[in-house]
């Protein structure tokens, strides 16, 4: 009897609870791109950037059963992805979600609940990004004494 219960823990163990994500390339970038951080993919929620771009593909993220993603969580994973393949944005995100309905027990009551998703945009500019200067630190100038 060890080893079905094992068995059965070793399945739960290994369920999804990571979000499915998913890039699909829609076309050629309009010139060389290389993987990029996250942090370094914009995200434009509802709207493209004013920047001249092209999409590229399409990333997609869904919440599996027993995922605890939020949003912030969704997003910032699609921003990994999309960095992995070099886009420079996220933008024009749609809701992706999935209801999914579990029967508790064999032939008795079942529930229903709803998995977050989404999917956007994965653009390239046109030109690339300028690269991110920091300002250099801010020097306090020493008080002056009035005679």
């Amino acid at each position: 009897m060890r080893r079905p219960a094992l068995l059965v823990s070793l399945w739960c163990v290994s369920c999804a609870t990571a979000p499915a994500l998913d890039f699909t390339q829609t076309r050629e970038p309009p010139r060389p791109v290389r993987p990029r951080s996250a942090d370094q993919v914009e995200v434009f929620m509802s709207a493209a950037p004013e920047q001249a771009h092209v999409e590229v593909g399409v990333v997609e993220a869904q919440q599996q059963p027993g995922s605890k993603d939020q949003a912030p969580e969704l997003i910032a994973k699609m921003q990994a992805l999309a960095g992995q393949h070099g886009c420079d944005a996220l933008a024009n995100f749609t809701s992706n979600d999935t209801v999914i309905e579990d029967m508790l027990v064999p032939g008795g009551a079942t529930r229903k609940y709803t998995l977050s998703g989404y999917r956007a945009s994965c653009i390239v500019y046109l030109m690339p990004p300028a690269p991110k200067v920091q300002a250099p630190p801010a020097q306090v100038a020493a008080p002056v004494s009035v005679p």
